[in-house]
């Protein structure tokens, strides 16, 4: 393989002359160095370099003084010489057994690979509300298994892996807070295994699976916080986890899962405020700093259970003595302390929005609810709200932070500085060489370790007894194993640099394949570098209040 050069690519020129046709051939290559001469035909011809590439499909063959070119072939060369006069024996590229992070969805039921999909309709429904006809749907849900099976409700439609038999249309009647409704059900067509709407069901599948283990989620992706490996000589704990995609490829849909890591700081976001605060002394520097560093920071709550939270903005204006109102039911007595119960997001409809819709539509039709009407409002501070909820003790002289929760219509949500934990690293943290390679030793595992790692998070999602009841109701699982593949490895060569310090005039060389630390063995003198004549320093004006530093530079 040839010597690579990162810096400076020099052409070679290549003079091809044939005798038989007489024709000439010019041929450039940017990674080798030194020039090479080739005859072919009945003269005698000298080889001398590497090559890397096939040009115009021929095959270039050199064997002692003869060198034949034949158009339609291979480029072979068994007795190669550098520019330097080291002597390479060529090497191929070899094929290898290749493991992938992908893995198959499969179907329990081969005959049963495809969906179905029917029309949802509530007849003579006068609210136009997407919450309210789901409320509706899981209501009826029960009978409706009974005939399809497992369905996924899409607001005006349901896929199913259930095909109607002899009818196309389904009938029922159901109740939802003492009123009644009739719902019709229409088949529509059948969803391909293979098509876009089939990757909406994978996805909503996959979702389903993984709420079923106690994992944190965190911009979509998924750290275990009850195994955090702990790094208490830097303050850091480390969540293990995996970013899921699933996809749609020319080999069908396929789920992508990558091993991630997550940093957990033991600093909280007040201890970031005091700190720039204590940095800035105007107090309009120190505003428009801490609204730039909050600004879509994630944080996490311990208190209950591990929860993240993406900072919308710092409101200094606000205090933990301020106050909220809560429904709650009536009589029900203070406020109980937290215990975390996760609910399925079909189930979880008790705000007042909903409320809302339900005391308009039963205006309507003459019913009520005694649910409703038995919760009452009350009026509290946060001290005392996080006091009661939760027994934390909040200092009362901090801001708070807002968060914009989008599932639930952009409703807005305060926190207390002093509970939420950053996560991340600073740039302190990152040049701090021992604290990465600490860092780096457990985060960066070898492929072996990766593929074990993935391979137990799947059968961990399988093998939750949630995970179990979604499989046999989807009738869809995921295969254990991952995609294995063949591919082809080609050797990389040898990076160049500098000329040797003992004046040998040989350059240092570096093995790309036997290097794991290449980008520090390259930080050294390169093979060409130039002299910098002009320099440009910029220094932030955001750490010197007071002027804009510019300064040109010349070397004399």
């Amino acid at each position: 393989m040839d010597n690579y050069n990162p810096r400076n690519n020099n052409h070679n020129n290549k003079n091809h002359s044939n005798n038989n046709y007489n024709n000439n051939r010019n041929f450039n290559n940017k990674n080798n160095c030194g020039e090479r001469n080739f005859s072919n035909g009945n003269g005698n011809g000298n080889g001398n370099g590497n090559f890397r590439n096939n040009y115009n499909n021929g095959n270039y063959r050199s064997n002692g003084n003869n060198n034949n070119y034949n158009k339609g072939g291979n480029f072979n060369n068994t007795n190669n010489h550098n520019s330097f006069g080291e002597s390479r024996i060529r090497t191929y590229p070899t094929e290898l057994n290749l493991a992938t992070n992908y893995f198959r969805f499969s179907h329990l039921n081969s005959s049963r690979n495809c969906f179905y999909l029917y029309s949802f309709e509530i007849i003579d429904f006068p609210a136009d509300s997407k919450k309210m006809r789901k409320l509706i749907y899981v209501s009826s849900r029960p009978q409706i298994s009974k005939v399809l099976g497992k369905t996924i409700f899409n607001n005006t439609m349901l896929v199913s892996k259930t095909l109607l038999q002899n009818q196309e249309e389904l009938f029922f009647t159901t109740k939802f807070n003492d009123v009644e409704y009739k719902i019709e059900i229409k088949f529509t067509r059948k969803i391909e295994n293979d098509s876009f709407e089939a990757l909406a069901i994978y996805k909503r599948f996959f979702n389903n699976l993984i709420s079923h283990i106690d994992y944190i989620d965190m911009r979509r992706s998924f750290f275990d916080a009850k195994n955090a490996c702990v790094m208490s000589d830097y303050n850091l704990d480390i969540w293990s986890g995996f970013a899921p995609t699933v996809s749609q490829l020319k080999i069908g849909i396929l789920l992508n899962l990558n091993v991630t890591h997550k940093v957990i700081r033991y600093e909280t976001a007040l201890d970031l405020i005091l700190s720039l605060k204590n940095s800035y002394h105007n107090k309009n520097d120190f505003v428009r700093e801490v609204q730039s560093q909050m600004q879509n920071m994630s944080v996490i709550t311990r208190y209950n259970g591990e929860t993240n939270f993406i900072i919308d903005s710092i409101c200094l204006d606000k205090s933990p003595r301020d106050t909220f109102q809560i429904r709650i039911r009536k009589g029900s007595g203070p406020l109980q302390k937290m215990t975390k119960k996760r609910l399925p997001a079909s189930e979880n409809f008790l705000n007042d929005t909903n409320i809302n819709e339900q005391k308009n539509h039963q205006a309507k039709s003459g019913s009520g609810s005694k649910e409703i009407q038995e919760f009452e409002i009350r009026t509290y501070s946060y001290v005392e709200y996080y006091s009661q909820k939760y027994g934390k003790n909040v200092n009362p002289d901090q801001p708070l932070l807002k968060v914009i929760n989008k599932k639930k219509e952009n409703q807005e949500i305060f926190l207390i500085p002093e509970l939420c934990y950053l996560t991340g690293l600073t740039e302190s943290m990152r040049s701090n060489f021992n604290m990465m390679k600490d860092l780096n030793a457990r985060t960066k595992g070898n492929p072996t370790e990766k593929l074990i790692e993935t391979q137990g998070l799947i059968s961990k999602i399988l093998n939750t007894p949630g995970g179990k009841r979604a499989i046999e109701d989807w009738e869809i699982t995921l295969e254990p194993e991952v995609m294995r593949l063949k591919g082809t490895r080609i050797d990389t060569g040898n990076v160049l640099m500098a000329q040797q310090k003992d004046n040998s005039g040989t350059r240092i060389k570096i093995d790309i394949d036997a290097t794991p630390d290449l980008d520090r063995k390259i930080q050294n003198e390169m093979y060409s570098q130039p002299q910098l004549n002009n320099w440009v320093v910029k220094i932030d004006l955001k750490k010197f209040n007071s002027f804009f530093f510019l300064f040109f530079l010349k070397a004399r």
